[in-house]
């Protein structure tokens, strides 16, 4: 046990002689008290002082030298009632006392209470801790008391100066009247001398007049102005209007660079591409210029206009007023519904053409040419329908800082109904065209293209990297031992095929090569199943077999893929199958004539003109109609089923999917019970009976609103008849169906979104016991037990799964032993390994973000983001942290060159972090780079050397605002696996989806284009989730970016800079 050592503190009797003598006459607080000795039996009456943070007691007024003295400083005075003293019959008693060990009482009482506690005051303020903060208060109020007098001092010098001025104005009109009059007597005494006809005096009138209102109008002018400024600045509303105009020539930039696009699509594309079409070898007709280029050049022109109107306004400054420019702006609408309504016809026109060599030889040319600027022709028809987005989201801005009684509110109004209008129809399209473009942009990045995806029923699943394990003739097998080989393979699933393939290193954009061995496999002839081995465990966990039949019979070869994680694999098994089995639908379908499934429009549910794949998109629908289309085998598709899983926390629970899903199981299990009981034996029913008994009441079923009538393809016609009129073999068909239904959205639902059962116990325990049931069921066809079976397992593996914290999280959690001044450490490392780290901390933090955490962050203010959003509130909380290391990095530095050598580190670590394709760090240290504090430091800037200044214009470039983030964008969009995004943009740009579209529209539906595109935004922002950085740990760099205790905020860091010499 440690021991206590006693520190007594030593001072001259002379000098406290000298402390109580200044104590008599200018102590805080003076007077009688009675003192208690140690006992608390005896009291006895002393003189007391109280001064700076000494207690003098004295045994009496007259007497010069004290009794004795109690040092105040670390002592707390307590009255003796909360303290439980046993003086109870004294009055105004209390205590001063430290609240160390074997410390010394003192007590005291006074005549009253109120005595007792201005002496309790008085004594808790004798301290030295309550003294520098009156200080500093003092401080604070002279230095707010010294702004308010320099800014009095410049009104002042303000208004002299325009006293002055007017006082000059003034003698000058003064002045320019009294020359009037001498200058025509002047001028007629001239005239007369030098014998000249004499000047006409309406003349010399009009002249004189003119002079005059050249200085009225210039002083009214000027006094205009001065009175417009003095008016905005002065104005209630000053602020919001100071950010409207920030709005407004935002706004005006974003237009700028929308013409430009525009002006690249007419003139380097539409104009070539008829050139092309009027050549001896077309690789186009006039015909396909005409259908994809449809309402560009007009476009064009109405947007040459608008920016007009939008830059004769801004010359208009302070006064900024957009009311008559959108005025013109909402008729022109037309062009952008024309434009829509066309855009699928041009994506179908693009996606035929691309199929033609000489086409994509041609493209190839112009999207090369320095004067497309790296610009695509994808993105640019695409253009035109984002736009109307952004316009969306740009106006609502401006609206919000527009007072109601503006004259542009209104107008803006308007325009955001008229824009949202089109909205309605962009949506679907938009998503329609991002998954083409997605298709079209794979099949470019493959070396000699890829036919099977020039196809506009190909939608892409999934995407990412897989192990393949190594079954040629050259590798040991597997059942012999010997070193385990796998080769990293690039794939992509698509709703009919699977591509494998291999990255091509040395090039400055993504290529790939098709593997030889299995580089195009048809869903249609495979298969997929769980891969165990006796000889590799570490198989059995993550590792999956897709076996492919040529012949439709035998299974003649076999692939094995590795997965980065157990949750990884199952997720790619549940994609990989659900395709396999929509391929086979798909296939008895055409085989027995039927075509694909329709569903007609009701009040209920409304589906689009576009599909993904064959599957036909919902536009709308209510809560019923949705969870009904969900269990829907024959219109089960996988984008229906991602979107509704994982946005439905947006317009509904968990608890309430879950019940329907439970129910509607119930519900089949027990007609299939009852069409079973018939042709039962008395010992099976016994079973039966037992076994509904065992298990939990059926619930009472739910009816579900839909169409009333199911609509199937025959023959030439539509054979139209009621849903309750089906035989008995088609209603077994449809329980089985709705049964498998129930079971991959479950299965989807488990390895995807676990996260609903982790935060809800009682809806964990509810999903157990359905599982339970569904695998001892003897009502389920031997297909639909394995399907349960294969449920129970995920979900088995999902509970039991441990989350792998790694180094990297331990030291986010632990404290860790630093050394004495961690920033100076920050002088020896190097910006490649450091970035390294960075990219290991950023990935793992990344990584650890669910899917639904993003959209759950919308739907809460304050605390309660932490609660629902922990992994994406981390990111942002180490985000502001290690953006103030970087700061403190610099500030904490002792002279101005090694502040110079922190600077020049920082630079050259952000170009090490866009190279690894780091952009959250990267920002980071833009961050502190570009933080007014930092730069403060101008002599330290100045040592800077010219290759490295050059180097972070560069770096300032790309984490420019303009436009959006528009180059931040543009990289992020063209960096390769492994990446870290920067979320600031990712939620920037989903929140002006949740926001700008509303969530239910009429009657009450469900705006589900809404939720397909905020679900393709997020699996976007995901896609990069699951690739890893290959770099090795180094604890000592981690620790110090990692448990360096940071100072202070931005004001204490202020406060730091504005104490250092930069010299």
């Amino acid at each position: 046990m440690p021991t206590l050592t006693t520190v007594s503190i030593r001072f001259d009797e002379q000098q406290l002689l000298d402390l109580a003598a200044k104590a008599r006459v200018h102590g805080e607080k003076r007077g009688y008290l009675h003192k208690a000795d140690m006992k608390l039996k005896k009291l006895t009456q002393r003189w007391c002082c109280v001064f700076h943070n000494f207690l003098f007691y004295f045994e009496s007024e007259s007497c010069t030298k004290p009794l004795g003295v109690v040092f105040l400083e670390g002592c707390l005075c307590r009255a003796v009632d909360q303290v439980g003293v046993p003086i109870r019959e004294l009055q105004g008693t209390f205590r001063i006392s430290n609240e160390g060990l074997n410390s010394k009482h003192y007590f005291f009482c006074a005549r009253t209470d109120k005595e007792r506690d201005d002496w309790i005051e008085a004594i808790t303020r004798a301290n030295m801790t309550v003294a520098h903060h009156d200080l500093e208060e003092l401080r604070q109020r002279c230095a707010h008391l010294e702004s308010k007098l320099a800014t009095s001092v410049k009104e002042i010098e303000h208004l002299t100066m325009a006293n002055r001025h007017a006082h000059e104005d003034i003698s000058l009109l003064r002045a320019s009247v009294c020359q009037a009059s001498p200058n025509r007597k002047r001028r007629s005494s001239s005239s007369l001398a030098n014998v000249s006809p004499p000047s006409s005096p309406d003349e010399i009138a009009e002249e004189q007049v003119k002079v005059l209102q050249g200085y009225v109008r210039g002083w009214l002018i000027r006094r205009r102005w001065r009175n417009v400024v003095e008016q905005y600045l002065k104005s209630p509303s000053a602020e919001m209007m100071k950010k409207r105009n920030q709005l407004v020539w935002k706004f005006v930039a974003s237009e700028e660079d929308y013409v430009s696009q525009l002006t690249v699509l007419n003139e380097e594309f539409r104009q070539q591409c008829e050139i092309a079409a009027c050549s001896s070898k077309p690789p186009l007709t006039l015909e396909h210029c005409k259908g994809v280029f449809r309402n560009c050049d007009e476009l064009l022109l109405f947007h040459q206009l608008f920016l007009r109107g939008l830059h004769y306004r801004i010359e208009k400054w302070p006064v900024v007023m957009l009311g008559d420019v959108l005025k013109l702006f909402i008729p022109m609408m037309s062009i952008y519904h024309q434009y829509v309504g066309n855009h699928t016809h041009a994506l179908d026109l693009l996606l035929t053409l691309q199929t033609e060599p000489a086409f994509k030889k041609f493209l190839a040319s112009l999207q090369g040419r320095s004067s497309c600027k790296g610009m695509v022709m994808d993105d640019l028809l695409m253009a035109p329908l984002k736009r109307i987005a952004t316009y969306i989201q740009d106006l609502q801005e401006l609206r919000a800082h527009v007072p109601p009684e503006h004259v542009d509110y209104s107008i803006l109004h308007d325009t955001i109904k008229e824009l949202e209008i089109i909205q309605k129809t962009v949506t679907d399209e938009v998503s329609v065209s991002e998954s083409i473009r997605a298709v079209l942009k794979i099949e470019r990045q493959i070396e000699g293209g890829c036919d099977v995806l020039l196809d506009k029923e190909q939608a892409l699943v999934r995407k990412g990297i897989l192990q393949q394990v190594r079954l040629d003739e050259k590798a040991p097998p597997l059942s012999r031992g010997g070193k385990l080989r796998t080769v990293p393979r690039y794939c992509f699933l698509f709703s009919k095929h699977l591509i494998v393939t291999t990255r091509v290193p040395k090039k400055p954009y993504d290529s790939y090569r098709l593997s030889k061995e299995c580089g195009v496999l048809s869903l249609a002839k495979c298969h997929v199943f769980e891969h165990h081995s006796t000889d590799w465990p570490e198989l059995n966990y993550r590792a999956f077999r897709v076996e492919c039949s040529h012949n439709g019979k035998d299974m003649d070869s076999s692939v094995i893929f590795m997965a980065s994680s157990i949750n990884d694999k199952a997720q790619w098994m549940a994609d990989f199958s659900q395709c396999v089995e929509n391929e086979k639908q798909n296939k008895i379908l055409q085989s027995q004539s039927l075509g694909e499934p329709v569903e007609l429009n009701s009040k209920f549910i409304r589906y689009s003109t576009f599909k993904t794949g064959k599957e036909q998109l919902v536009s709308c629908g209510n809560l019923d109609s949705l969870l009904q289309r969900l269990v829907k085998v024959s219109y089960f598709g996988l984008d229906f089923l991602n979107t509704f899983l994982l946005t439905f926390p947006l317009y509904t629970n968990a608890r309430t999917v879950f019940s329907f899903l439970s129910e509607r199981y119930y519900e089949y299990i027990k007609k299939r019970s009852e069409g079973r009981r018939g042709s039962m034996t008395p010992q099976d029913a016994v079973r039966d009976a037992r076994m509904f008994t065992c298990s939990e009441p059926l619930p009472r079923s739910t009816t579900v609103q839909g169409s009333g009538f199911l609509t199937i393809p025959h023959g030439n016609g539509l054979a139209t008849r009621p849903p309750h009129s089906r035989t008995a073999s088609e209603t077994a068909v449809g329980a089985s169906t709705s049964l498998s239904g129930i079971l991959f959205a479950l299965k989807h639902w488990i390895c995807k979104h676990f996260y609903h059962f982790e935060e809800s116990p009682e809806l964990s325990e509810e999903l157990e016991t359905l599982l339970d049931h569904a695998c001892s069921c003897p009502f389920l066809t031997p297909r639909e037990k394995d399907a349960a079976m294969d449920v129970s397992r995920l979900y088995a593996m999902q509970k039991t799964a441990d989350e792998d914290q790694g180094p990297i999280l331990e030291l986010m959690k632990c404290q860790i032993h630093l050394p004495p001044k961690p920033f100076e450490v920050v002088l020896l490392w190097e910006p490649r390994a450091t970035a390294e780290q960075l990219c290991l901390i950023e990935n793992i933090l990344f990584s650890r973000i669910a899917s639904g955490e993003i959209l759950r962050y919308f739907l809460v203010k304050g605390e309660e983001k932490m609660r629902v959003a922990p992994a994406l509130t981390a990111v942002f909380d180490h985000f502001n942290r290690m953006s103030l290391f970087f700061m403190w990095s610099v500030v904490q530095q002792r002279y101005s060159l090694d502040r110079t050598k922190v600077l020049e580190f920082l630079i050259q670590l952000g170009m090490e972090c866009v190279h690894l394709n780091n952009y959250s760090s990267f920002m980071q240290i833009m961050s502190a780079l570009e933080h007014g504090s930092i730069g403060k430091f101008k002599t330290s800037w100045e040592y800077v050397s010219k290759h490295l200044k050059q180097q972070l214009r560069t770096l300032a470039r790309l984490s420019s605002t303009d436009g959006r983030f528009k180059e931040l964008r543009a990289a992020m969009k063209k960096a390769h696996p492994p990446s870290v995004p920067y979320l600031g943009i990712v939620l920037n740009g989903l929140s002006g989806v949740v926001e700008a579209l509303p969530t239910h529209i009429e009657n009450d539906l469900v705006n589900f284009s809404k939720m397909r595109r905020c679900t393709r935004l997020i699996t976007d922002a995901l896609q990069h989730q699951r690739e890893t950085y290959e770099f090795t740990f180094v604890s000592e760099i981690s620790k110090i970016l990692l448990c360096t205790p940071i100072p202070g905020n931005e004001d204490a860091l202020y406060q730091q800079v504005g104490q250092i010499d930069d010299k």
